[in-house]
Parts: structure tokens; C-alpha cells; sequence
């Protein structure tokens, strides 16, 4: 963990040196970390972060802005109820134990298809604009999520989403899906969803 700067916490910064696996360990933020920004350090792999193995309560977890390929070493964060991840992401997968995410935010990744999530059924938000995602498949199971942003990927059809009757929000813009479609999602929702 010396290679990060510092880890947020509640609007302070702690710097590495403070945050040592020994301190976590002997309760220094174990039990009261629950968000932990590390936007913006350099990180390659989420399963060398020192330490956040253990960091079972934490609920929101931000590692925008890395070198981050693949997400992996985040299965003890049963608590997570907020991922960010915007790298260099291409496959949706090491988040099945994550039941209780609420938010997940995987936008301008290299992401191409939709999969993974099928576990995640308390997931209300998911973001995962600028990917290069042309079919909307594998949300069958997300009953309720209600907002689904999905702009500048390269999806022609919505019609999948027509069940999804929890869905307030639906960001679709820079796509190439027919007006047609847009419309007859909008009426049958009846004016509940916003469309941007």
C-alpha cells in the first residue's frame, strides 16, 4: 500500500504510512471505514491494495481514474454498496459476491457485453456509458434497478427493457436506436421514465 498517496475518509486524508495493514488490523479503520476513495493512484490490480481484503464493512469503494484491467479481490466486501470503476475494464466479472451493491458505476470501460449481474438483483443504478456494448442482455434479473445509463456504446435495440417496470431513468444517448423504439418505450411507461 506505500505506493498510494492516501486514502479519504470522511473528508480527511490519511496518508499510507498512517494506513498500514497492522493499523487496519488492530481496528484503527476496520470497523468504522466505510468509503474509501482511491481514485487516481496509479493502481494496476485491485487484489495488491494491501489490507482492503479485510475491510468488510465498507459500502463505498471509488477507483476511478486507474490502470485497472480486471476487477478481482474485492470478494470479502460484502457490504459494498457502491463500486466505481472506470478504467480499463473489457469483462464484467469478480462482483457475484457483491449481493448487497446498490450502485455500480462502470462507465468508459472497454466493456463489449453485459454479463455478471444476474446475482447482483438489489443493483438500483447501473451506469456503463462510453463501452463498446452493442445488445442490452443480461439484465433480466435487475427487477430493481431504476436508473440504467448506457450512452455512446453501440446498442441498436431497447426493447428488452420494456419489463423493467422499477426503470425511472434510462440514458441512452449516442446510440443508434431507432425513434420508434424510444417512443414506444415512453408510452408504455407512461411518462414514469425520464429518457435522456
Amino acid at each position: 500500500m506505500t505506493n498510494y498517496k492516501h486514502v479519504i475518509y470522511r473528508g480527511k486524508k490519511y496518508y499510507m504510512k498512517e494506513v498500514t495493514r497492522q493499523k487496519i488490523g488492530e481496528g484503527f479503520l476496520k470497523e468504522k471505514l466505510n468509503s474509501l476513495d482511491l481514485s487516481r493512484q496509479g493502481i494496476k490490480n485491485i487484489d495488491e491494495i494491501e489490507g482492503l481484503e479485510i475491510l468488510t464493512e465498507l459500502e463505498d469503494l471509488n477507483l476511478r481514474d486507474n490502470d485497472i484491467s480486471e476487477i478481482k479481490g474485492l470478494e470479502n466486501l460484502i457490504n459494498l454498496k457502491r463500486l466505481i470503476i472506470g478504467d480499463q475494464i473489457s469483462e464484467i466479472k469478480g462482483i457475484e459476491k457483491l449481493k448487497n451493491l446498490k450502485v455500480l458505476f462502470l462507465n468508459n470501460n472497454e466493456i463489449t457485453k453485459i454479463n455478471g449481474l444476474e446475482i447482483l438483483v438489489n443493483l438500483k443504478f447501473l451506469y456503463l456509458s462510453g463501452n463498446n456494448i452493442s445488445k442490452i442482455n443480461g439484465l433480466e434479473q435487475l427487477k430493481n434497478l431504476e436508473t440504467l445509463a448506457i450512452r455512446n456504446n453501440k446498442i441498436n435495440s431497447i426493447k428488452k427493457l420494456e419489463n423493467f417496470i422499477s426503470l425511472k431513468r434510462l440514458e441512452i444517448s449516442g446510440n443508434k436506436i431507432p425513434h420508434k423504439e424510444i417512443e414506444n418505450l415512453r408510452s408504455k411507461f407512461i411518462k414514469k421514465i425520464k429518457i435522456i
